[in-house]
């Protein structure tokens, strides 16, 4: 008597290592026929000069080698080490620069002996905050950042805006002139306190002082003004978002008294004010003196809510003792 043969399984071949998303909803031709960031996620990797260069264009996404993704023959040092079983991690990123960078990056710092986590941890230490071991690298690499960030050229400033700026600095330099010899005589000509710059300098305000305001010298022309350090109430504070809805919570949700709140009501209206008769190219600079502050890069993606950041960065300043 022949035996029948046997039963041929149907089942999906292993995918190592990952496990397929349960919401996901599969076709022919797709993983997953939704967009997730405006992108679905075909079967096959689809034609286009970065795959041709490669050439993986077909291949199946779930099982590419990771050789084929290793950048100028690194293969050759990290599979290695992958199959003897030892750590291996990837960097995702769309940023060729991003990957020239970070390689000679970790390749100079391999090169000096230099220990990340020990290194952050010092750092840290220094600095006053105690992180657990992953904290202590992201705040490292925050001010990494920072000093990156200071390379970057100021931008032109117009004619007009240029003399203003020497004005001032003529003025500032007057009046440090005048606070060194108080018995100067007082026909000076010199401006008096009633300039911004003025009261700065002489500790007044064009407020009544106040034991509850953080900040009776409250001037949004500092929003323009590159800090040399970051804000630490903005580092413990900050949101998570400038999208309208979630930003307005977080404003709601403060942890301050009635009187500061008072305060920053006011302060952000005048930041309001003073922010309609900027200019249009003005976002840069506001967008630099954020980074700098400490606001995320990653915050300031396409279409975010331009005045929200300025209402962090208001209420950063107000908000600092």
């Amino acid at each position: 008597m022949q035996s029948s043969p046997a039963p041929q399984s149907h089942d999906a071949p292993r995918v190592y290592g990952f496990d397929l998303n349960t919401s996901w909803q599969p076709d022919k031709d797709h993983y997953d026929n939704q967009k997730i960031n405006g992108l679905t996620f075909p079967r096959s990797i689809r034609p286009s000069a970065f795959t041709q260069k490669l050439d993986i264009e077909g291949c199946d996404p779930l099982s590419l080698p990771v050789a084929a993704l290793l950048y100028q023959q690194a293969n050759n040092h990290w599979l290695r080490r992958l199959a003897h079983g030892r750590e291996l991690y990837l960097i995702p990123t769309a940023d060729i620069a991003a990957v020239v960078f970070m390689t000679e990056l970790l390749q100079q710092l391999k090169a000096r002996g230099v220990d990340l986590d020990r290194v952050s941890n010092y750092r840290a230490r220094q600095d006053g905050k105690v992180l657990d071991k992953t904290m202590n690298t992201k705040y490292a690499a925050q001010q990494i950042a920072e000093i990156i960030q200071g390379w970057l050229p100021a931008r032109a400033t117009d004619p007009e805006s240029q003399q203003e700026i020497t004005q001032l600095r003529h003025q500032a330099a007057q009046l440090r002139q005048q606070i060194a010899a108080p018995d100067a005589s007082p026909n000076t000509s010199t401006p008096g306190p009633t300039s911004p710059i003025a009261r700065a300098l002489h500790g007044q305000s064009s407020q009544s002082p106040s034991t509850n305001n953080p900040n009776p010298m409250f001037d949004p022309c500092c929003l323009l003004t590159v800090p040399s350090t970051t804000n630490q109430w903005l580092l413990d504070h900050r949101p998570d978002t400038l999208a309208v809805r979630a930003f307005n919570k977080w404003l709601r949700d403060l942890p301050i008294s009635e009187p500061k709140r008072s305060v920053l009501t006011t302060n952000m209206e005048k930041m309001e004010k003073w922010w309609d008769k900027q200019p249009a190219d003005a976002i840069h600079q506001i967008e630099r003196v954020a980074v700098m502050m400490g606001i995320p890069v990653n915050l300031l993606g396409k279409n975010y809510e331009v005045l929200n950041l300025l209402r962090v960065m208001t209420a950063a300043i107000t908000l600092t003792n």
